[in-house]
C-alpha cells in the first residue's frame, strides 16, 4: 500500500486517499481535497478586458482632475457622433474582414492520408459590416439624455436662485441680525426718540 494523504479531516482522523490523489503530483503530498490551493502567481482568477486594468495613483489623480461638466460630456458625445457619421460616409456598405481561417485539405486514399498537391490549403475569409446604426442610435440617445440632464440642472439652479432671493432680507427689514452691538444701540435710541 502506498503513501496516504498527510492531512487531517474535520473529524480528526487522517485522510485515507492516496498521496497526490487527483492532482498533478501523484504519489507525493496531499490529495486534491486537502491540497493547499493554487500555486503562487497563477493566473486562474485573472480578470480580462476593462476589469484587468489596475489604475496607478497618478492615473486616479488625473481622472479626478478631469471631472468635467455635463456640457463637456455633451461636446464629447457630439464629436463621437460626428466621427461615426464620417466613418459611415467613408465606408458606406464596404464590409470589413472579421476573420481569416486557413485549413489544410487532406484526402484519404486506402487508409493513408495524402495531401492534395494542387491546393495545399483552403483560405476562408469572413467579412462583416460595421453596425453604424447601433452606434449612431446609442450616441443620439446619450446626447438626448445629457441635454435633458443639463436642462434639469439649469431649472434647479434657477429655483435655488429664486429661493435665495426670497430669503434675503429686504433693505430696512431684518437687518438686526447683521448689525453690530453699537449699531443696535443707535437704532434703539432712534426708535425711542
Amino acid at each position: 500500500m502506498g503513501l496516504k494523504c498527510e492531512a487531517k479531516k474535520k473529524s480528526g482522523g487522517l485522510c485515507q486517499n492516496p498521496a497526490g490523489h487527483s492532482t498533478d503530483h501523484v504519489g507525493t503530498g496531499r490529495c486534491h481535497f486537502h491540497d493547499r490551493g493554487a500555486k503562487p502567481k497563477n493566473k486562474n482568477a485573472q480578470k480580462h478586458g476593462a476589469y484587468a486594468r489596475n489604475f496607478s495613483d497618478a492615473e486616479m489623480q488625473e481622472a479626478l482632475a478631469m471631472q468635467g461638466s455635463i456640457d463637456s460630456e455633451l461636446a464629447i458625445a457630439r464629436l463621437q457622433l460626428f466621427h461615426i457619421l464620417q466613418l459611415q460616409k467613408q465606408y458606406q456598405d464596404t464590409p470589413v474582414i472579421q476573420e481569416i481561417s486557413e485549413r489544410t485539405i487532406v484526402q484519404v486514399e486506402q487508409g493513408v492520408y495524402v495531401e492534395n498537391q494542387s491546393q495545399p490549403f483552403e483560405r476562408k475569409r469572413i467579412y462583416q459590416r460595421r453596425d453604424f446604426s447601433y452606434e449612431i442610435t446609442r450616441l443620439i440617445a446619450l446626447i438626448a439624455k445629457l441635454e435633458s440632464t443639463s436642462l434639469s440642472l439649469q431649472q434647479k439652479q434657477l429655483e435655488i436662485d429664486e429661493l435665495k432671493k426670497r430669503q434675503e432680507p429686504k433693505q430696512g427689514q431684518d437687518d438686526l441680525d447683521h448689525m453690530t452691538d453699537k449699531e443696535l444701540d443707535e437704532k434703539i435710541m432712534e426708535l425711542f426718540s
